[in-house]
């Protein structure tokens, strides 16, 4: 099994962030491995377990792609007065 865990220090939106990538690590597709997703200290962390080195590169990537996409959909609403 690979192993590789991500950690995101992302100040206030870690909650915001925690929930987002949760909710994505309980949906059931193709499965490549497990991931798990805790708040720590105020950063994200994120771990990841898959069964070969491109399933656990693909998994790397998409959390990391679906990471950006929140963070900057978070800012944008701040930006715009939104609640954070």
């Amino acid at each position: 099994m690979q192993r590789a865990s991500i950690t995101l220090c992302l100040n206030g939106y870690s909650g915001a962030m925690a929930s987002t990538l949760r909710v994505e690590s309980m949906q059931r597709g193709p499965s490549k491995g497990n991931v798990r997703v805790d708040v720590d200290g105020g950063c994200v962390r994120v771990d990841i377990e898959a069964w070969s080195t491109t399933g656990l590169i693909a998994l790397i990537n998409s959390y990391m792609l679906l990471a950006h996409a929140s963070y900057s959909a978070l800012r944008a609403a701040e930006m715009r007065g939104g609640p954070r």
